[in-house]
């Protein structure tokens, strides 16, 4: 998971620098998700998905929400990492 919000971030940045100001990042991560594996790549093209559609054509921009949190799964303690990606225009 480090390395996943490592690239988010970094990917996050060239967008800020793309939109020039138009797009606000907010983070809200769980305690205790840092640990957590993850596939490559996940996050960033729901990330994409969020900037193009919800955002970059907003003529006043909007602001993106990321969290990432763990759930507990039934009575038998599997955890399942939740993503959350959140677009809003102006």
């Amino acid at each position: 998971m480090p390395e996943e919000l490592k690239l988010a971030e970094a990917y996050l940045d060239i967008e800020k620098m793309r939109l020039d100001g138009r797009l606000e990042v907010r983070w809200k991560t769980q305690p205790g998700t840092g640990h957590q594996l993850v596939p490559q790549l996940i996050l960033q093209p729901l990330i994409e998905n969020a900037i193009v559609h919800g955002i970059a054509c907003s003529r006043d921009g909007g602001w993106l929400r990321l969290g990432c949190g763990v759930c507990m799964i039934g009575s038998n303690c599997a955890c399942a990492t939740a993503f959350e990606v959140k677009a809003n225009r102006g």
